[in-house]
C-alpha cells in the first residue's frame, strides 16, 4: 500500500499541535476565552467603568423610561421596591441624651417632614420617589434648598429631587486648575467631586415652553447622588432593568402579535372564489380600466377572488358560479404561558424581585418555595434600605441639623464642637410582615429564650423601635389600671 509523501504543511500541523498539548494550550480553544466556535460572532465591548455607561447613556435611560410606560409588570415592579425599601416611610429617632433637647428635635422634625419636599410632598413621598430614580433611570439627585426665614417653614431648609437628564452626560471638558469634568461631574486636580452642573430645566420634558438650557454650577456639597455602584471609579449610574430590557422588549412585541392573532381569530374570515367566466368579466369590469380625465389606469386586481369578513349576523350573497370558503385562523400560541413566565422571570432577576412577586404568579410553586424566596428579597431590600439610610437620609438629616440650629430654631451653644453627640440618631427601616405568623413568631420567642437574639433585634426586623414600644406598653398598661381594666396583668 502505497503512502502519501509528507508535506512540508504536515509536518508543521504535527508539530504545532503536539506542542499546544504539551503546553496545555488546547483547554484555551475549547472555552469563553476563545474567539472560535460559538465565540467567533460575539465581539464584547470591554470598556472602563463610565465609558460603556456614557457611550449610550441618553439611549439606555430613554429606552428604560419607554418600556416602564408600557410595561405594566415592570412599572408595578418599580413600586414594589419602593414599597419594601421605603414603604410607609424611614422613622427618624433622636437620641440625644438631653431629654428635653431631644423631644424638641423630635417634634420640630416629624412636623418639618410635611414640607420637606420643595415640589410640595412630604418626605416619605420624596424618598419613595428617589428609589424610583435610581431604578428606572439608574441615579438621581438631591439638592439642598436653603430657605428664607419669610418661607413660613418650621425649619427654612427644603430638597429637590433632579432626574438623571438634567446633568449632560456628554459635557466632559479639561480645567486649567488641573481638574475635569466628566460626564457633567466636576472634579478637582486630585479627583475629588467638587460641584455638578446641571441644566436650568430637563432638556427632554417637551411641556416645558421656552426651555433655557443653561448650566448652573452647584457646589457637591449641596448635592447627594444616588445610584447604584457596580464598579470602581464610576461616576454615574443605570437603569436597574438594563439586562432584562432587550427579554421585556421582546415580551411587549410578542403580546402585542398574540392580542392581534387574538382579535383575528374571533372573526370569521372567508374567500369568495368564482369559476364562471362570464360572472368574473361582469364582476370585472373595472379591472385595469383606463381614466380619460385623470390620465391613469386603475392597479390591477385579482379576478376571481374576493376576500370578505363575515361578521354576526351577516348574510353573505353570492352569484351564480360563485362558493364560500372560510379560512382557519390560528389560535393562539400553546406555548404562550411558557414564554411569558420565561420572559418574566429575567425581569424578575434584572429587578432584584422573585418571579412570584414580579409577576403575581403563585401557580406550581409551593409554601417552602415562596418563604425561600420571600427571604432572599428580604435581604435584599435590607441592603437598599442601608444604603438609602447612609446615603440618603444621612445627608438629609446632616443639613436639616445644621441648619436648623444656624437659623437659631434650635439654640446649642457648643453644637460645633460636639456635632456627633446632637445630630445622633436611629434610623427604623419598616420590616416586612409575617408568611406564617404563629409559626414565626414563636420561632423568633424560641432565639430570644435560647440567647441568640434579643427583643430590639425582634422589634427593629419588625421595623419597630423597642424603647418606643416599651413605653407605649407602659402607657397602655396605666390607662388600663385608671378604667379598671387589667387586660395585660390577666393575659
Amino acid at each position: 500500500m502505497n503512502k502519501k509523501p509528507k508535506t512540508l504543511f504536515s509536518v508543521l500541523g504535527k508539530a504545532y499541535t503536539a506542542l499546544g498539548r504539551a503546553v496545555s494550550l488546547e483547554p484555551l480553544f475549547n472555552t469563553g476565552g476563545s474567539n472560535g466556535g460559538a465565540q467567533r460572532l460575539y465581539s464584547p465591548r470591554n470598556g472602563g467603568p463610565n465609558a460603556n455607561i456614557i457611550g449610550g447613556f441618553s439611549r439606555i435611560r430613554a429606552y428604560s423610561r419607554d418600556i416602564t410606560r408600557k410595561i405594566p409588570e415592570l412599572d408595578d415592579g418599580y413600586d414594589t421596591r419602593g414599597a419594601n425599601v421605603i414603604g410607609k416611610g424611614i422613622r427618624g429617632i433622636p437620641m440625644c441624651k438631653d431629654e428635653k433637647l431631644r423631644e424638641q428635635i423630635k417634634d420640630l422634625w416629624n412636623e418639618w417632614i410635611l414640607d420637606a419636599d420643595y415640589d410640595g410632598f412630604d418626605l416619605d413621598s420624596m424618598d419613595r420617589i428617589l428609589v424610583r430614580e435610581r431604578d428606572e433611570a439608574g441615579e438621581v439627585f438631591l439638592r439642598v434648598i436653603y430657605m428664607p426665614m419669610s418661607a413660613g417653614l418650621v425649619v427654612p431648609i427644603q430638597f429637590q429631587v433632579i432626574e438623571s437628564e438634567c446633568l449632560d452626560h456628554s459635557y466632559n471638558e479639561s480645567l486649567e486648575n488641573g481638574g475635569k469634568i466628566v460626564a457633567g461631574i466636576e472634579f478637582d486636580s486630585k479627583g475629588k467631586i467638587t460641584a455638578y452642573h446641571f441644566f436650568k430645566n430637563n432638556p427632554t420634558d417637551a411641556a416645558v415652553l421656552n426651555k433655557n438650557l443653561d448650566r448652573i454650577r452647584v457646589p457637591a456639597d449641596e448635592v447627594c447622588h444616588y445610584f447604584k455602584r457596580s464598579r470602581a471609579g464610576q461616576v454615574r449610574g443605570s437603569p436597574r432593568a438594563y439586562a432584562g430590557q432587550m427579554q421585556m422588549r421582546d415580551l411587549m412585541i410578542y403580546e402585542e402579535n398574540e392580542l392581534e392573532r387574538k382579535k383575528n381569530s374571533s372573526a370569521t374570515y372567508a374567500t369568495i372564489q368564482s369559476t364562471d367566466s362570464s360572472v368574473m368579466s361582469e364582476l370585472g369590469n373595472d379591472i385595469n380600466t383606463f381614466s380619460a380625465e385623470s390620465g391613469m389606469t386603475t392597479a390591477p386586481q385579482t379576478m376571481g377572488t374576493d376576500p370578505a369578513v363575515i361578521n354576526k349576523g351577516s348574510v353573505v350573497h353570492l352569484y351564480p358560479g360563485e362558493k364560500l370558503e372560510v379560512t382557519k385562523v390560528a389560535e393562539s400560541d400553546p406555548n404562550y404561558d411558557a414564554y411569558v413566565a420565561g420572559k418574566n422571570r429575567t425581569a424578575a432577576k434584572a429587578l432584584g424581585l422573585s418571579y412570584e412577586t414580579y409577576s403575581g404568579d403563585l401557580r406550581g410553586n409551593s409554601y417552602s418555595g415562596i418563604r425561600v424566596a420571600k427571604n432572599l428579597e428580604e435581604i435584599k431590600f435590607g441592603v437598599d434600605q442601608e444604603e438609602f439610610i447612609k446615603k440618603v437620609k444621612r445627608f438629609v438629616w446632616n443639613k436639616w441639623f445644621d441648619q436648623a440650629v444656624l437659623s437659631g430654631i434650635l439654640k446649642i451653644s457648643d453644637y460645633a464642637n460636639n456635632k456627633a453627640y446632637y445630630r445622633a440618631i436611629n434610623w427604623q427601616a419598616p420590616g416586612w410582615k409575617y408568611i406564617n405568623p404563629l409559626q414565626e413568631i414563636n420561632a423568633v420567642a424560641a432565639e430570644i429564650n435560647a440567647g441568640i437574639s434579643t427583643r430590639t433585634i425582634a422589634a427593629a426586623a419588625r421595623g419597630r423601635d423597642f424603647a418606643e414600644l416599651q413605653a407605649q406598653i407602659a402607657a397602655e398598661r396605666t390607662i388600663e389600671k385608671q378604667f379598671g381594666n387589667d387586660v395585660a396583668d390577666d393575659a
